[in-house]
C-alpha cells in the first residue's frame, strides 16, 4: 500500500520523510504496515491500496424506464472510475453510479467499471444487460351496479368435442404441450395409450 499525508500543511508536500520520498503528498513507492503504522504515530496518513470495484445488479432493465447500477468502490486516495460498455467508454459516466435513462433495447451490452488511484487500477467483474417488456398493470374499477347473474358453464358433450382437432392440429398440440396435452383431450373420450403416435391415431379413430 501507499499512505497519503493528511496533516495541515503536508497533504501537498513534495519532498523526503526520513528515507520516504513523497510526491504532492503521497508516498512514491508502496509500504510495509509497520512502515505506514509507524509513520501515523507523527503525522495524520491515509492508507491507499489498490482499488477493488464490486458491483451492485438487482433492478430489471425495464423498457422505457430509468436504471441505476451501483458499484462500491475501496481503496481510498483519490479514486477515478469510468464506465464502459462493450469495452467502449461511456461519456459522462464516471460516478459509482451508471446511469441510463428511458432505457431502451440500445442499451443492452456488456457493461463493466474501471477505476484507479494512486496505487494502481482493477476493473469490476462484467454483466450483460439484457431488457425486458414493460410491466403491466391491471387496472380495477368498481361498479355501484348490481352484478348480473351466470349461467353456469355446460361441459361440451362428446359430439361437440369430437372433429375439433385434425392430425395436424394434434401433432402441433404435442410439439407445444408433449404426450400431457394429447392424454388430457384423450381423458374426455376415455382413450388410453403409451405413446404420443398411439394417441393420435386414437384419437383420429374416435373422430370418426
Amino acid at each position: 500500500m501507499k499512505i497519503k499525508l493528511c496533516s495541515a500543511g503536508l497533504s501537498s508536500y513534495t519532498g523526503n520523510l526520513g528515507r520516504l520520498a513523497f510526491v504532492n503528498g503521497v508516498s512514491e513507492d508502496f509500504l510495509s504496515r509497520h512502515d505506514a503504522e509507524r509513520l501515523g504515530a507523527s503525522v495524520r496518513v491515509e492508507c491507499i491500496h489498490v482499488p477493488t470495484l464490486t458491483l451492485d445488479v438487482r433492478q430489471e432493465a425495464v423498457l422505457g424506464e430509468d436504471l441505476n447500477i451501483n458499484v462500491k468502490a475501496e481503496g481510498g486516495g483519490t479514486l477515478n472510475l469510468n464506465w464502459f460498455k462493450d469495452n467502449a467508454l461511456l461519456p459522462d459516466q464516471n460516478s459509482e453510479t451508471l446511469a441510463l435513462a428511458n432505457v431502451t433495447k440500445a442499451d443492452e451490452g456488456i457493461y463493466h467499471c474501471e477505476g484507479d488511484n494512486e496505487t494502481g487500477k482493477a476493473s469490476s467483474e462484467r454483466f450483460v444487460l439484457k431488457t425486458v417488456a414493460s410491466k403491466q398493470v391491471k387496472i380495477e374499477t368498481t361498479s355501484t351496479e348490481e352484478p348480473k347473474a351466470t349461467e353456469p358453464e355446460v361441459e361440451p358433450t362428446q359430439e361437440e368435442v369430437q372433429g375439433l382437432y385434425t392430425q395436424e392440429e394434434l401433432e402441433a398440440i404435442a410439439d407445444k404441450q408433449g404426450i400431457s396435452g394429447l392424454r388430457e383431450i384423450a381423458e374426455k373420450h376415455d382413450v388410453k395409450a403409451r405413446s404420443i403416435k398411439e394417441l393420435i391415431v386414437e384419437l383420429l379413430e374416435v373422430k370418426a
